[in-house]
């Protein structure tokens, strides 16, 4: 069972572990030998960030913020530095290893407007899927997660592990945010007035010098670097099946 915390680096935050959330979660874990074990495992968190907290004066000015709900599903391979065996209480007890694999993702970017929560991919807050804008993205992702960790047996059927990975995504929309703004009259008329007002939540539109004179054009996001997020968390693992360190027995 496996029980942390996640948080996000992107567009709305490049502070590591800021506006951290509870994560949960659990695996499966097969040791091939003393040195390498597969794992599945499972994790349900959240992440989010906010242009509020920001020290840069051009993200706070532009006040966007988002939440989104991560579950996760990954298949990766965990290589241990010293020689381990779970069970063993004598010589083969602690190890500290590095991890790597391949994770699918499920996310949901949401933002509030006027005490009310909006899922923002339908919105097309960047013009995707209109003329000139994005294609629409996927709330489905893909992630490669890297990390390390150390583990150490409790007793002959637990283990405890501490591990910080972290998952370079494959998508720029886990914070809704990756381009440029787009006509807030063509989001008004073809998706909604809500539509319009969460692309654009400047506090100053003074002179915003867009190509339609209201801030189309103007760069909203950072689209050459995708968004990452991160778990840092305690993993409680129990040993199911026989002893692997007990001898055969012979009438």
């Amino acid at each position: 069972i496996i029980g942390g915390v996640s948080y996000y680096i992107g567009d709305l935050n490049n502070t590591h572990f800021k506006n951290s959330q509870f994560s949960a979660g659990i695996l499966y874990r097969y040791n091939i030998n003393d040195r390498i074990s597969l794992r599945i495992n499972y994790l349900y968190g959240s992440v989010r960030g906010d242009d509020s907290q920001s020290k840069d004066v051009n993200r706070v000015n532009r006040n966007l913020s988002f939440k989104s709900t991560i579950s996760e599903l990954g298949a990766m391979i965990e290589i241990n530095y010293y020689s381990y065996k779970p069970g063993n209480r004598k010589d083969e007890l602690f190890t500290t290893y590095i991890v790597a694999g391949f994770n699918y993702f499920k996310m949901n970017p949401k933002a509030q407007y006027l005490d009310v929560t909006y899922e923002l991919q339908p919105l097309n807050t960047e013009g995707q899927s209109l003329p000139g804008g994005p294609d629409r993205y996927s709330l489905d992702a893909f992630a490669i997660p890297l990390g390390l960790g150390a583990k150490v047996n409790l007793s002959k059927r637990i283990s405890i592990s501490i591990e910080y990975s972290f998952r370079f995504t494959f998508t720029d929309y886990l914070d809704d945010v990756s381009t440029v703004y787009y006509f807030k009259d063509v989001l008004a008329s073809e998706i909604g007035d809500i539509s319009a007002e969460l692309s654009d939540r400047r506090l100053n539109k003074e002179n915003p010098a867009g190509i339609d004179g209201q801030g189309a054009g103007l760069q909203r996001g950072d689209s050459a670097r995708n968004d990452w997020y991160g778990f840092a968390g305690i993993f409680l693992s129990f040993r199911i099946g026989k002893d692997p360190n007990s001898c055969a027995k012979w009438n």
